[in-house]
């Protein structure tokens, strides 16, 4: 599979590692600048995750990581409420540094957290989206993310219910304040929903024992 990066290659070459490991995937690590494939969102100084990854193609419907430093959304409504860490979309896994670099949400290009615990962030957003078509888990459960104050919801698809998985859905860096809003899985408000909560709980095999034993056997993923 080919690992393409936006000039990230510290990021690129670390989470790849850990891809093998988890996943036995061999990788191909390219670097490129990627401009031609985004669609911005100008009011937001982001780009949709809806991008153009076809022109990256080798092949037809290849399947890809792409890692980017760009500001990534799920539409174009709420800029509070529509950014997202990375997405599974079609036959693409891409993943955001932006909001990962800081000790809250925010959109950073300078790193303010330890080069360690940045680049665990970026490894575990990637073989996150990885898992969601890597993974075939039946008792996954539906995420929703719930504004508090303006009941915006922004659906966030099928998630694992144990919160010491990785497959478990992350919405922010820490769990957010009740009073901002909060995930709900399964039609029930949860928390412990950062990716740094996740991060403090998770095995060193990422996975939990269920999702672990439903990892697809697929022999086309290793192409």
């Amino acid at each position: 599979m080919r690992f393409i990066h936006q000039n990230l290659p510290e990021e690129a070459n670390y989470a790849a590692l850990e891809i093998k490991r988890v996943y036995d995937l061999p990788l191909t690590l390219e670097a490129h600048t990627l401009e031609h494939i985004f669609r911005p969102v100008p009011a937001f100084k982001g780009v949709s995750y809806q991008c153009n990854f076809q022109k990256l193609w080798h092949r037809d419907l290849e399947r890809m990581i792409i890692l980017t430093s760009h500001d990534l959304f799920a539409d174009n409504k709420s800029q509070e409420d529509d950014w997202i860490f990375g997405s599974c979309w079609m036959n693409m896994y891409l993943a955001s540094t932006a909001r990962l670099k800081g000790r809250d949400n925010k959109p950073r290009e300078k790193r303010e957290v330890s080069p360690e615990h940045y680049l665990k962030r970026v490894t575990a957003l990637i073989l996150h989206e990885l898992g969601h078509d890597l993974i075939d888990n039946p008792a996954y459960e539906q995420a929703v993310w719930i504004n508090a104050q303006t009941g915006y919801q922004l659906p966030l698809g099928p998630h694992c219910t144990n919160p010491s998985c990785l497959m478990w859905e992350c919405v922010d860096i820490r769990t957010p304040p009740q009073e901002e809003g909060w995930m709900e899985l399964g039609g029930k408000p949860v928390t412990g929903t950062g990716i740094d909560d996740v991060l403090e709980r998770v095995s060193e095999n990422w996975l939990c024992s269920q999702c672990s034993s439903c990892i697809k056997k697929d022999s086309s993923w290793k192409q």
